[in-house]
């Protein structure tokens, strides 16, 4: 896996920004990434195949190196779709769901990297789960996968420019410039939406027709 980091990005917006550290213009390019990751959806990746073992709900998510859990795209086992469900749902559904045993049909989160099966498996499967998620770097990632910058990268380096611009005082402000900048990010965050929810294919967006 390519990684592009924050440092091999300075060439791209250091020289537009006269005087300003170097740390601070990594931090926000981080932060503009992060940013962009999240609300976009355009970072997704395919989880490795993962065991279903009788008697265990909880599903390790095998995310890239520095990145951590946004949500879950998709998720399937044996083919049929496992769907997120919330514990509140579940215990009205059924006071039992913590011991409820069967064929897992749906998913709940838990805040980190990894999934519980509802209910728990009752049995080894030799069918595999999958699941395709959406992911974003940590805090103190050292980059970008380097396919995300190739793609997104002019809009990351205008987004994090347009803040570093709105600094007042600085030798590297420019108040003039700072609107320009934001339409150029949110242009790329518009594109990155539209990867996400097409998977990053040139197929056209599917409008359903419903009745009022």
């Amino acid at each position: 896996m390519a990684i592009k980091t924050w440092a091999k990005m300075l060439d791209d917006i250091a020289p537009d920004l006269p005087q300003c550290p170097i740390a601070l213009i990594e931090h926000q390019l981080r932060k503009t990434t992060i940013a962009l990751c999240t609300d976009s959806g355009a970072y997704r990746v395919d989880c490795d195949a993962m065991d279903i073992v009788s008697g265990e709900s909880e599903q390790d998510l095998d995310l890239p190196t520095q990145t951590e859990l946004v949500g879950v795209v998709d998720m399937t086992l044996d083919g049929n779709p496992v769907t997120p469900i919330d514990t509140a749902t579940l215990s009205r559904q059924s006071p039992s769901w913590r011991t409820d045993t069967g064929t897992p049909t749906n998913y709940y989160g838990t805040g980190g990297d990894t999934v519980r099966l509802y209910p728990i498996p009752n049995a080894t499967l030799t069918a595999k789960l999958y699941a395709t998620v959406q992911v974003r770097p940590i805090e103190t990632a050292d980059g970008i996968e380097a396919w995300v910058y190739r793609k997104y990268g002019d809009g990351i380096v205008a987004g994090a420019k347009a803040e570093l611009k709105a600094m007042l005082g600085k030798p590297w402000s420019d108040p003039a410039k700072v609107a320009m900048l934001r339409a150029d990010y949110e242009r790329t965050k518009a594109d990155a939406v539209s990867d996400g929810v097409r998977s990053h294919t040139n197929t056209a967006r599917r409008v359903v027709p419903c009745s009022m």
